[in-house]
C-alpha cells in the first residue's frame, strides 16, 4: 500500500538504510534516542515496527549530508 501524502514519502527512509547510518556513526538507539529527545524504547520500536518519525528520518537525513558520518 502506497501512501499518497507528500511529506511521508519525502521523508519516508529505509529502517536497514537509518541502521547503517547509525552505525556508521558509531551510535547506538539510546544516544540516538538524546539527540531526537524521546526515550530510548521510542526508538527501538521505531525500528523494530519500521516506522520511523519525521524528526527521527530528518534528523539521519542531516547527518549523512553534513558528513557527520
Amino acid at each position: 500500500m502506497i501512501c499518497q501524502d507528500k511529506d511521508y514519502i519525502r521523508l519516508q527512509m529505509e529502517v536497514k538504510q537509518a541502521q547503517e547510518v547509525l552505525k556508521r556513526a558509531c551510535m547506538n538507539y539510546t544516544e540516538f534516542s538524546k539527540l531526537v529527545g524521546v526515550k530510548p524504547v521510542t526508538v527501538r520500536l521505531a525500528f523494530s515496527g519500521k516506522r520511523l518519525s519525521k524528526k527521527m528520518v530528518s534528523l539521519l537525513e542531516d547527518m549523512t549530508k553534513n558528513n557527520i558520518i
